[in-house]
Order: structure tokens, then C-alpha cells, then sequence
């Protein structure tokens, strides 16, 4: 059993969350970034570059190739690069 806490509700869901979209990967993953819980830590041996959890998936290299122009005003809007650690807008701090 979990208890509710009222002053920190996004831990309290986002752990519930976490639990039960297990099986799902990808919308655990979603709900950790829009809630930031529960507390995640990388892993010893990350496989990506940044060595942290990513934020997002970069765009194939198809895009620039195929979509040079809509490729960089999307990169305008992001606000950085295009790579899984730029947070796009509702990723939490």
C-alpha cells in the first residue's frame, strides 16, 4: 500500500504510475518525464553518450537529409540540439 502524501502528489502518482505501467516501457517513460518521479538514477553502463536518461529520441538522419528545412525549424523550437537530452516542453526540470 502507497500513501497518498497531498503536498507531493507527483510522487505519489508518478511512483503508482511507474508500478503500473511497467509493462509498458514507453508511457512509464513518458510519465517519469512529465511527472520527474519516481527518482531515477543512470545506469553504471549506459549505452548512449550522454551517459544520463534520455529525454527524448533524436530525429532519424533521414530528416535532415529529406527535410532540411522543417528539420531546423523544429530544432528552433526544441532549443537545442537534436540529441535524447534536450528536454522538449513539458519535461520536466
Amino acid at each position: 500500500d502507497v500513501i497518498y502524501d497531498p503536498t507531493n502528489y507527483k510522487k505519489s502518482i508518478g511512483e503508482q504510475k511507474w508500478v503500473a505501467l511497467y509493462p509498458l516501457g514507453y508511457e512509464a517513460w513518458a510519465e517519469w518525464r512529465r511527472l520527474g518521479y519516481p527518482q531515477l538514477e543512470p545506469h553504471e553502463y549506459p549505452l548512449n553518450p550522454s551517459g544520463q536518461i534520455p529525454l527524448r529520441h533524436a530525429y532519424p538522419a533521414s530528416e535532415l537529409t529529406l527535410n532540411e528545412d522543417s528539420y531546423n525549424a523544429a530544432l528552433g523550437i526544441l532549443g537545442g540540439p537534436d540529441d535524447e537530452t534536450t528536454p522538449i516542453f513539458w519535461d520536466v526540470d
